[in-house]
């Protein structure tokens, strides 16, 4: 069976951004072959330029990853509705989303870390976009929810909450906090762009809080990530992989 790994992000216009992601991929070693599209019509790199891709591959069984910060995203849905044309040809298997992998767990860690003084005095606010449809509002807000437990266990910081810019929450859970913290904000994007670097400062303009402008790629372990979803679709799909073909 001829497998396939694919990447699936958004993309943006801005050169920066796509720069960003495609040296990130091109830094993977793995032993299948990797792909990457996009679903903001990026030239020659849409899903459907990914299908002419596997085709010539001659995929059969190709390991979807969708680089997106939750798996409540709607463009997550978009991309399998997409590709329910093709299933009859290839066997697509979906990984999850970042979510609240220990990763994105660590990397929240440490960006607070870099802006922390005493966590027994500080307030941590975790910001991710959000969405206003319903069912995906409530899955959004359980996995920040998984990541507030996750991270009051590893920190020690007196309060710590999360909001979302859809709905914007961002005002609510700042006026709930302690005005006597130090607060920090983290952004949980993918990569800078109109979120981290515009609409969010603009959103929390008039607070005393010290924000980080990183987003994910900004670290290290975006390809340790990818290659642990990879492995873990394998697993439990029981399918073994010769580390040597």
């Amino acid at each position: 069976m001829n497998e396939v790994v694919w990447i699936i992000s958004h993309g943006s216009s801005s050169k920066a951004w796509m720069d960003t992601i495609d040296k990130t991929i091109a830094s993977l070693d793995y032993h299948l072959p990797i792909i990457t599209s996009f679903i903001n019509n990026i030239e020659k790199r849409t899903i459907e330029d990914g299908i002419e891709e596997l085709t010539k591959l001659k995929a059969k069984k190709v390991i979807v990853v969708p680089l997106f910060v939750s798996s409540a995203s709607t463009h997550i849905d978009d991309i399998k509705t997409i590709l329910s044309k093709y299933k009859k040809k290839i066997n697509f298997v979906f990984t999850s989303a970042m979510d609240d992998h220990q990763f994105v767990v660590e990397h929240i860690i440490k960006q607070a870390s870099e802006l922390s003084n005493n966590p027994s005095q500080e307030a941590l606010l975790i910001i991710g976009h959000g969405t206003i449809q319903a069912n995906l509002h409530n899955k959004w807000n359980r996995i920040l929810s998984n990541l507030i437990d996750k991270l009051s266990q590893r920190t020690d910081y007196l309060q710590i909450s999360h909001a979302t810019v859809f709905p914007n929450t961002i005002i609510d859970q700042l006026n709930k906090i302690d005005k006597k913290l130090r607060v920090i904000v983290i952004p949980l994007f993918l990569s800078n762009g109109i979120y981290i670097d515009k609409k969010i400062p603009e959103l929390i303009a008039g607070y005393n809080v010290i924000y980080s402008r990183k987003g994910y790629l900004s670290g290290n372990w975006i390809t340790s990530w990818i290659i642990d979803q990879v492995e873990a679709t394998f697993l439990n799909n029981e399918v073994k992989i010769n580390e040597e073909e």
